[in-house]
C-alpha cells in the first residue's frame, strides 16, 4: 500500500484550510472592494469567487444572485453613515447633516455612484415618508428629495472626476476654481435648495424624529430619518 505523498509547504491543500470561512459579511466587504478598485464592471459572481478562493457554485449558499450582492456592497459603503452629536433639531437641518455624509461616501466610492439611488434591505425607515410627516406636502417632498439626491449625486460625480469639465479655454484663475468641487460650496447650494420649501405649520407636531448618537442612519437614496414611534 503506497503512502500519499507528503503536501509541500505552501501546496492548495494547506491554502485551503487556512482560508478564512466565506461569510455574508466577508462577501459583501470584498464585493465592495472590487467595484472600488475597478469598477462596477468588474464585479461578476466568478471573480469574486476567485477573490475569496473558492467557487463560483458556493457563493450561492450565501446569496441568491447577483443583485443580493450588489444590495450587500451598497449596504458595507452605508455603514459608514454614522454622526456625532448634537444631532439638528429641524428637518432642513437633518436632510443638510445626512446629505452632506452621503456625498463625503459616494465621493469616496465613485464606482458606487451608479448605486447611489438604490433601495436595500437593511434601509430600515422612509425619508419621503418623514418629509410629510413634517408638513410638506407630498409634491414638495418629492419634490425636494429628487432635487437634493440629485444634487448630491451630481456634485459627487464631478468631485469623483468621474466627469472631467472642459476648462481650460477659461482664464486660469477661473479654472483653477472650478477644478475644484468643494464640500463648503456643495453646503451652501443645498442650504439654499432646502430653504426653499416650507411646512404648514399645522402639521409639524406630526413628526417627531429620533436618531440615536453615533448611530447610523438608513441611506439617503430611499431611506432616511426614521420616524419616532
Amino acid at each position: 500500500m503506497k503512502t500519499p505523498p507528503e503536501q509541500p509547504a505552501g501546496s492548495a491543500a494547506e491554502a485551503t484550510e487556512a482560508r478564512t470561512p466565506v461569510t455574508k459579511d466577508l462577501l459583501f466587504r470584498r464585493a465592495l472592494a472590487i467595484v472600488d478598485a475597478e469598477g462596477l464592471s468588474a464585479l461578476t459572481m466568478r471573480r469574486l469567487a476567485a477573490d475569496l478562493g473558492v467557487e463560483a457554485a458556493s457563493l450561492y449558499h450565501h446569496v441568491p444572485n447577483k443583485q443580493a450582492v450588489l444590495d450587500g456592497a451598497v449596504s458595507v459603503m452605508r455603514e459608514d453613515m454614522v454622526f456625532d452629536e448634537p444631532i439638528p433639531s429641524d428637518w432642513r437641518g437633518i436632510l443638510e447633516m445626512v446629505f452632506m455624509r452621503y456625498l463625503d461616501l459616494l465621493t469616496a466610492h465613485p464606482n458606487m455612484l451608479p448605486l447611489a439611488a438604490r433601495h436595500v434591505p437593511t434601509d430600515p425607515a422612509d425619508g419621503l415618508v418623514y418629509l410629510v410627516a413634517t408638513g410638506l406636502s407630498e409634491a414638495d417632498a418629492v419634490a425636494a428629495w429628487q432635487s437634493v439626491l440629485a444634487f448630491v449625486v451630481g456634485w459627487a460625480t464631478f468631485a469623483g472626476e468621474a466627469i472631467t469639465g472642459d476648462v481650460d479655454y477659461l482664464p486660469p484663475g477661473l479654472a483653477e476654481r472650478m477644478r475644484q468641487w468643494d464640500a463648503a460650496t456643495a453646503r451652501h447650494a443645498l442650504r439654499a435648495m432646502l430653504e426653499s420649501y416650507e411646512v404648514t405649520p399645522a402639521s409639524t407636531s406630526r413628526a417627531g424624529v429620533h436618531l440615536p448618537p453615533r448611530g447610523p442612519l438608513p441611506a439617503p437614496a430611499s431611506t432616511y430619518l426614521p420616524l419616532q414611534r
